[in-house]
């Protein structure tokens, strides 16, 4: 909260917190809803909980790198964090002592460097969504969810793809994925997949 009142912002909006699980319902709206709640948040604070602020700040190539280890922060393995890093404009990393590591913008090479997605779309210079098929969903590769659905939902927001919920599912889930991409679009990266 303090880095909130410290950015000027009265309300503060947390996934992990808003959003009531206990309810299907909710739960199904929400997960359609996520990418535009990102993309149209004033900024997306993003907290790395095994991350700690480099001695030489934003310009150090490792400023992502995991206290646990070599590899980056856990954060870019998540399948749920893809969507929150495309899609807010504006979007801040602190580390685990709520340390300012930088902006998406400022940090996009290194980003770039660790996910594979191109500068100029996290940056917003290129629309991601002009990125064919198959590369977006390269961008999941190497992600992890709880669920093995949960793979397929989180990538609806990067095809603009309103898809029901349906827990349970299995790999049926990206099955219906693909037919309303091929529905919409005629982009035959898909068929890498």
């Amino acid at each position: 909260m303090q880095v909130t009142v410290r950015l000027g912002f009265r309300y503060l909006w947390c996934d992990r917190v808003c959003i009531d699980k206990s309810s299907t319902t909710e739960e199904s709206e929400s997960i359609n809803a996520m990418f535009k709640w990102y993309r149209d948040a004033r900024v997306c604070i993003t907290y790395l909980s095994d991350v700690t602020a480099p001695p030489d700040g934003p310009k150090a190539t490792n400023i992502f790198q995991s206290t646990n280890g070599d590899m980056p922060s856990q954060w870019f393995s998540r399948g749920w964090t893809l969507q929150e890093l495309l899609a807010p404009r504006d979007m801040y990393f602190y580390d685990v002592n709520w340390e300012y590591l930088g902006t998406k913008t400022l940090l996009a090479q290194e980003i770039e460097r660790i996910t594979g997605i191109d500068a100029e779309y996290l940056t917003g210079a290129k629309n991601f969504r002009k990125a064919c098929i198959a590369t977006r969903m390269s961008w999941m590769a190497g992600r992890t969810t709880t669920r093995v659905e949960d793979t397929t939902y989180s990538m609806l927001g990067l095809f603009d793809v309103t898809m029901t919920v349906q827990y349970g599912e299995g790999q049926r889930a990206f099955m219906r994925l693909q037919q309303e991409l091929l529905s919409a679009a005629l982009d035959e990266s898909i068929f890498a997949w």
